[in-house]
């Protein structure tokens, strides 16, 4: 376990972020769908594999009897999808929506106790020991009392004391589309984010622009001394 860097980038400004949302309702998905795909697609480039597959929190809440209640009504689903080469952003995106659907059918599953029956050992573990690819993704657009940000001024606070790993948040606002990321305090760890933000960053312009992946996106190899312990960030779960 290492200690822990918490950053926060711009992928998008407001009118970019709407014109990036035309562009995946254009072929069928959503904002959240596009960037997921971007995801895959800069993993993939980062020497991940073809297939993506990953972790994603599911709101439970609902629009009933819960709508104004506190607490974490989520549930956390494994996704899988195919980003490998060769395939535009039509393609990818169409992949991402047949796995979502597979995921929601699932969804009454309770992440915790299937993690308990699956993996006992682990899940006694104080920490995860494999590397996973969480994606998180929330318009806060959306949440009650939006339309007095400006005047509340509200932030989110992310804590974590140390990881093995890395995080990352993608949230939707009035100023655009962000990413804040988690992830251990390591040199290797920071080429890596570094290039995966930058890379990413620009995935998601190029599908702003021109409507699809444009080319292919080169991320620094991860680097480690010989004889010391894997530096889980250059593979680690990103959102």
């Amino acid at each position: 376990m290492y200690p822990i860097v918490n950053e926060a980038s711009l992928l998008l400004d407001a009118a970019e972020t709407e014109v990036f949302e035309k562009t995946c309702l254009a072929v069928g998905g959503k904002p959240f769908m596009g960037v997921l795909a971007s995801v895959a697609v800069c993993l993939r480039e980062a020497g991940g594999p073809g297939v993506y597959r990953g972790l994603m929190p599911v709101s439970e809440r609902g629009r009933g009897a819960w709508t104004d209640s506190v607490g974490w009504f989520v549930n956390t689903m494994p996704i899988e999808f195919d980003a490998s080469p060769g395939r535009d952003f039509a393609q990818v995106m169409a992949s991402v929506r047949a796995g979502f659907s597979e995921m929601i059918g699932h969804v009454d599953v309770p992440f915790v106790r299937a993690w308990e029956l699956l993996a006992p050992e682990e899940f006694a573990a104080r920490a995860w020991p494999y590397p996973v690819n969480f994606f998180s993704y929330i318009d806060m657009r959306r949440c009650r009392g939006a339309e007095r940000h400006d005047e509340w001024r509200p932030a989110t606070h992310v804590w974590s004391a140390r990881a093995n790993g890395a995080c990352s948040w993608f949230q939707r606002d009035t100023d655009g589309m962000h990413m804040n990321s988690l992830y251990v305090d390591t040199p290797a760890a920071r080429r890596t984010m570094g290039d995966f933000q930058e890379a990413l960053r620009q995935t998601v312009q190029d599908v702003t622009r021109s409507g699809g992946f444009r080319r292919p996106i080169a991320l620094t190899a991860p680097r480690r001394a010989a004889r010391t312990p894997l530096d889980v960030a250059a593979y680690a779960r990103r959102g």
